[in-house]
């Protein structure tokens, strides 16, 4: 047989178990140690997504190759040296392996169960490749398989080899699967390595090992194949001259088949598949071998395939994916790769984004996840366009980076409905039609011509309350503001806690730092808001209105005891020649005099002012001396005496109309009738009287529901 002879196949199995000792030396020479398997969610930052957020979904896998998605939301994920099927289900890792896997082989370190996939008509037929061993000519040894089997009620039955690879492998072969859109499977088989004297595997047609295969999904021989007929060539070989590939997929636009290839230092591939094509190894390679030494004298040859993206030093490429999902606009057509180490050293695994021009050149390539310092074994686009990754250590994990849409400390849990943490909850469908409640109907009705989203208004309209605290919120975020974009960030940031949607408040907490605001200060605003007392009062575009009455409907809120944070703002509240401020805003900063405002921030002239007590600072943006007085007197509410606090009060009186006061009479015996005579009644200007006046005006309009606070 010309790939191995008998001598090499006796040799089979000590070669491989002295290989996993050579492993095991190596690792323990390693001076960096293991960093543990996320057990948390991590926030980083990239070069076109400011922030990623990678999320752990499940650890305690043990070297974890591959991974499936099923309809039903579950993920299947092989377990390499245990031999094990597992399922994540809700986020879960379930403590019970699917039971009937067949018998692996895995006393090397990489051999074992690798790849998983699910028949693209029906995900409960269930594709394994493995390390198996056999016995040819009374010598033990070992080759790779495909094993097919059906999941019934969480047990794989039915389970046979549908294909067993021509040839001896070492326990080296590395074996990926996928289908491809007519039906048929792309199953690679590895194994072709120099320095196990398997290097002639890539380039012998009698020998699966070294080839990439098209089989039928009952394992035979697919039709098309470009050396059926040959007899010299195994007929289920598609393309050869290859070392060992682990990743595959199609590209998203030309259908072409991409493969992953790793070369043993340096002369990492990823390659266009054509049928039929030869890529060279070991004849033509940019690689060296691990003792230093350069495997040909020439990278390449005419005859040969040409890499179409090649890496020096190596970074052991694993699975591949392009991503296509709705998450990540900035990543559209890149293509990502996994990778476990960079140039033989340890701690250096990563996830590789390349990127590509119009025509499909490479333009850039950027490291990612470095941070982790985790072997990346498996990366795919989820069903839900998240990407998923798995981690090849002793302590595995299943990661999802999402979009960071949350600083990492917890803003905090206090929800309307009493409920916990929104983000892990499944999305909720639109709610159709013809099941509307009146009230439903009527949301719709108040937020349909303002141009939301159909979907998210027909879904927010589950509960009516939320889509009028969310929606008028979107609104504001597309219109122009008066703020700065600091305090504009507050303000949006303090609106998004309020309307209770942790989505939201997640969005633009990520957001938060491109208007300076740091991670400490964002979670302030949102342990402020999780406490009783916050009040907010926004600018123009938000709240819709700059009227006096706008200001009063929030007197009563603004009155309570205690401290509270402010946010004024809007286009008419400060003349901008005079300087001089707008009833509205007038009523608004007495009114937050009077309750003991802590904080205050103001548009169209902005100032900032903080109060402790009285201990107190100020902070203005502009010197329009209209505010600056108001503000001084903020920075010492404890020091407002009953003279000090009638003279405000008169002034409220004073912005009264008939028409807030209401018809008379008025029920106090021997009170004003009038609003003139209301006004003259808080304008007292005997000495002494002011208060006792203004006391009695106040008491008799808050009697009357007139005035609030």
């Amino acid at each position: 047989m010309s790939h191995i002879s008998r001598a090499q196949r006796l040799l089979a199995l000590p070669l491989a178990l002295t290989l996993s000792i050579g492993s095991a030396s190596a690792q323990a020479r390693d001076g960096i140690p293991a960093l543990p398997a996320l057990d948390r969610q991590v926030v980083l930052r990239t070069a076109e997504v400011p922030r990623i957020r990678v999320v752990p979904i499940a650890t305690g896998l043990s070297h974890p190759w591959g991974m499936a998605f099923r309809d039903n939301g579950d993920i299947l994920v092989t377990e390499r040296d245990k031999g094990t099927l597992r399922v994540i289900r809700d986020g879960r890792l379930l403590e019970r392996a699917i039971p009937g896997v067949p018998e692996v082989f895995s006393r090397s370190p990489r051999a074992g169960l690798m790849d998983v996939a699910l028949h693209p008509d029906d995900d409960r037929v269930v594709y394994l490749t493995y390390t198996k061993s056999i016995e040819r000519d009374g010598t033990d040894s070992l080759t790779v398989a495909l094993a097919r089997g059906r999941l019934d009620a969480g047990v794989l039955t039915d389970v046979r080899d549908i294909f067993v690879a021509k040839g001896w492998d070492l326990g080296i072969a590395a074996s990926k699967l996928l289908f491809a859109p007519d039906g048929t499977l792309f199953m690679s088989v590895g194994g072709s390595y120099v320095f196990a004297e398997t290097g002639e595997y890539a380039q012998d047609p009698s020998t699966h090992f070294g080839k990439l295969l098209r089989l039928n999904a009952d394992g035979e021989a697919a039709d098309g194949n470009p050396f059926l007929g040959d007899a010299d060539y195994l007929p289920e070989i598609y393309s050869l001259g290859h070392r060992n590939q682990m990743g595959l997929d199609f590209h998203p636009e030309t259908g072409d088949l991409w493969a992953t290839e790793n070369g043993p230092q340096g002369g990492d591939e990823v390659n266009i598949i054509r049928a039929g094509g030869n890529y060279g190894w070991p004849l033509a390679s940019y690689s060296r071998q691990y003792n230093g030494a350069r495997v040909t004298d020439t990278p390449w040859r005419v005859e040969f395939e040409e890499p179409e993206i090649l890496w020096w030093p190596s970074v052991a490429p694993t699975g591949l994916t392009f991503y296509t999902g709705e998450h990540f606009p900035e990543w559209q057509g890149n293509l990502f790769v996994g990778s476990m180490m960079v140039g033989r050293m340890q701690r250096t695994g990563h996830l590789e984004r390349i990127v590509f021009n119009r025509l499909g050149e490479e333009v850039r390539r950027e490291w990612l996840l470095t941070e982790l310092k985790q072997r990346i074994r498996e990366v795919k686009q989820g069903p839900d366009g998240y990407l998923y990754l798995l981690t090849d250590e002793d302590d595995g994990a299943l990661l999802r980076i999402e979009p960071a849409h949350a600083i990492t400390a917890s803003p905090g849990t206090r929800w309307a409905d009493g409920a916990g943490d929104r983000l892990t909850e499944p999305r909720v469908p639109p709610l159709p039609e013809a099941e509307w409640t009146e009230d439903q109907r009527a949301a719709f009705e108040r937020h349909e011509a303002d141009g939301h989203s159909i979907n998210a208004l027909r879904t927010l309209v589950r509960v009516p309350a939320l889509a009028d605290r969310i929606l008028p919120f979107a609104r504001y975020l597309a219109q122009e503001t008066t703020l700065s974009p600091r305090h504009r960030a507050m303000l949006i940031l303090r609106t998004a806690w309020l309307t209770q949607s942790a989505n939201l408040w997640a969005t633009h907490a990520s957001r938060a730092s491109d208007s300076n605001l740091s991670a400490e200060e964002v979670l302030r605003e949102a342990i402020a808001w999780g406490a009783d007392g916050g009040v907010l009062i926004s600018d123009a575009a938000f709240a819709g209105s700059d009227s006096l009455a706008t200001a009063r409907a929030l007197a009563a809120a603004i009155g309570r005891a205690g401290p509270f944070d402010l946010i004024l703002a809007g286009r008419n509240s400060v003349d901008a020649d005079t300087g001089q401020v707008g009833p509205a805003l007038a009523e608004l900063l007495d009114l937050a005099f009077l309750g003991g405002v802590r904080e205050l921030e103001i548009g169209d002239g902005l100032i900032s002012a903080r109060c402790e007590h009285d201990d107190g600072w100020l902070e203005a943006d502009t010197a329009l001396p209209a505010i600056l007085s108001v503000a001084e007197r903020l920075c010492a509410p404890a020091k407002a005496g009953p003279e000090e606090r009638a003279s405000v009060e008169a002034k409220r009186i004073q912005r009264l109309s008939a028409a807030d006061l209401g018809p008379g009479p008025w029920d106090a015996a021997g009170s004003p009738t009038q609003v003139g005579e209301i006004r003259a009644l808080a304008d007292i200007p005997r000495a002494g009287k002011r208060v006792d006046a203004v006391s009695e005006a106040v008491s008799l309009l808050r009697e009357r529901g007139a005035l609030d606070g």
